[in-house]
């Protein structure tokens, strides 16, 4: 460490960058001062801490108002790459080290790869920096120099000048990359800290050197905060979510809200429908799947298909199948790119269109609006309404004026009954149910009568009955619900297995499966949200 050195802000003795050359190194503007940095995501940039005023601490700090990065202008007078605000501050404690997160992401920029490899004393490494160099202030153009490797400690390591003996970083080189040069490929090693600036315009020091922070060994941070900037606020596990285009303004919607295996997926106008939601299920670090609330079936590219306009559709979904894992990119202006593990390309729909039905395919990533979609939390799949030690539960009404109603099974129906501390006990245990997996998908709920075992609530020809299980197909799937957020923003609403869309409905005191707007007396839209919203309590009968 060069304990008299000052702040590393160009290079001395250096070369002047070609238009197209080190694309990845960036010039952040701090108020009136300046740094070097380099992308090394596209919307992330690794810089000095000490750039900024008062050190920044921890992650997700803001960044001062005004801050800016420019990226791949190795002229600074021309208008090449992009110049992006930047929002966000991640320090990495101990070293003078800091990511910075841009306001959008830049694309068409290759990213400076990370080395897992420690520098070694002796190797040569090529330094770059937007700072003063012997001659200018503020030079014109991007320098650079190789430099050895002198000592490495655990968290930084010294350089000096090699080819040619006499460079130096400078006063704007702060936060600069120090990087590999291997088989045609840079990888970042370490970044400026300070410099003795020997040679450097208003300088007159004859000591040489300068100090780099390693990155080698911090990978893995960098990486998961990459990962973290990515997440979408509300996408998590159980989220239920929808993808409108950016370009067409369309949905994603499994075709005439198909069942079947590898049925292909379209845009469509959208209508909120549960075969244009979707269950998301994270599968690692910015990786999900992502489960249709129609169908159950996952999002995947079809048919073992891998190239460029391979259908998009859906497919039981399973844990191991690559095809079946997407990542969110960040887009412009807030959107999202998926991107397919498996294959690497991205959803579009065929040919870019926008007309209602168009199929979707997977094509190479273009960064273009007909391939960013906005992804927005619409609800959340319920999975925590009973422990198996205690499945017993009480459900009770949430409408405003309707105090101490439940749902209840009587004469083989089901209804809803004012049932207070004093109501006959037989009335308690008609409005107990025995609340277990799913007799036909265990990631949903069946309820049970707890004073009629083998007894459920199942749907026909919409009204709510309690029927014995009688072993079919037919039976199992009516009697199976699936819990989510409650439709009037409270409690859970439970909808129905196999006619998605249709959930619990009490009216005129009958329970029903109804469908907000349908053609029957029951789906009438009045009162919907709350009718079919209901608290998961105590049981009444103990």
């Amino acid at each position: 460490m060069l304990l008299s050195a000052t702040t590393a802000n160009a290079i001395s003795n250096g070369t002047s960058a070609a238009d197209s050359e080190y694309a990845f190194a960036a010039r952040v503007h701090i108020g009136d001062q300046a740094c070097s940095g380099a992308l090394v995501d596209p919307q992330w940039v690794v810089t000095a801490a000490s750039c900024f005023p008062g050190n920044p601490q921890g992650t997700g700090a803001a960044a001062p108002e005004g801050t800016t990065a420019t990226i791949g202008r190795a002229n600074r007078f021309q208008t090449t790459g992009q110049v992006v605000r930047v929002t966000e501050l991640a320090r990495y404690a101990g070293r003078d080290l800091v990511l910075a997160k841009l306001a959008e992401p830049v694309n068409g920029i290759a990213p400076l790869r990370l080395t897992t490899t420690a520098p070694v004393a002796g190797e040569v490494l090529r330094v770059a920096g937007f700072g003063r160099s012997t001659t200018e202030w503020v030079p014109e153009r991007l320098q650079s120099a190789r430099f050895a490797v002198g000592a490495v400690a655990p968290a930084t390591f010294s350089i000096s000048g090699h080819t040619p003996a006499e460079a130096s970083t400078c006063k704007g080189d702060s936060g600069g990359p120090a990087f590999r040069e291997r088989d045609g490929r840079a990888e970042l090693v370490g970044i400026n800290s300070n410099s003795w600036q020997r040679g450097c315009l208003g300088t007159s020091t004859t000591n040489n050197g300068a100090t780099e922070v390693r990155v080698d060994d911090i990978g893995g941070w960098i990486t998961e905060q990459i990962d973290k900037g990515r997440r979408i606020p509300g996408v998590v596990q159980n989220a239920i979510v929808d993808f409108r285009g950016v370009h067409s303004g369309r949905c994603v919607d499994v075709y005439f809200a198909s069942w079947e295996n590898d049925a292909r997926t379209v845009i469509a106008n959208c209508h909120g429908r549960a075969n244009q939601q979707w269950e998301v299920i994270e599968r690692g670090q910015n990786r999900y799947s992502f489960k249709s609330v129609n169908s159950k079936k996952c999002l995947e590219i079809t048919g073992g298909a891998t190239g460029e306009g391979a259908p998009v559709g859906q497919h039981e979904c399973r844990g191991d199948q690559p095809r079946q894992e997407w990542e969110l990119l960040p887009a412009k202006d807030g959107a999202t790119e998926l991107r397919n593990r498996a294959t690497g390309k991205v959803v579009q729909p065929t040919g870019s269109g926008t007309g209602e039905g168009t199929f979707l395919v997977q094509a190479d990533n273009r960064h273009t609006t007909d391939q960013q979609w906005t992804v927005r939390v619409v609800s959340k799949a319920r999975h925590d309404l009973v422990t198996p030690a205690q499945p017993n539960r009480s459900l009770r009404v949430t409408n405003q004026g309707l105090p101490n109603r439940y749902a209840r099974h009587a004469r083989g129906e089901g209804w809803i009954d004012l049932i207070e501390e004093g109501s006959p006990e037989l009335d308690k245990a008609d409005a107990t149910w025995r609340i277990v997996p799913g007799l036909a998908d265990g990631n949903c709920y069946s309820i049970e009568a707890s004073n009629l075992p083998g007894n459920f609530l199942r749907h026909a020809q919409g009204r709510i009955r309690l029927d014995r299980n009688d072993g079919s197909a037919q039976l199992t799937a009516d009697a199976t619900w699936c819990a989510r957020d409650g439709l009037d923003g409270r409690g859970v609403s439970l909808e129905s297995w196999n006619l998605p869309d249709r959930f619990i409905r009490h009216t005129q005191g009958q329970l029903w499966s109804a469908r907000n707007g349908g053609d029957q007396w029951y789906e009438n839209p009045n009162s919907f949200a709350a009718d079919t919203t209901w608290d998961v309590v105590e049981p009444l009968k103990k």
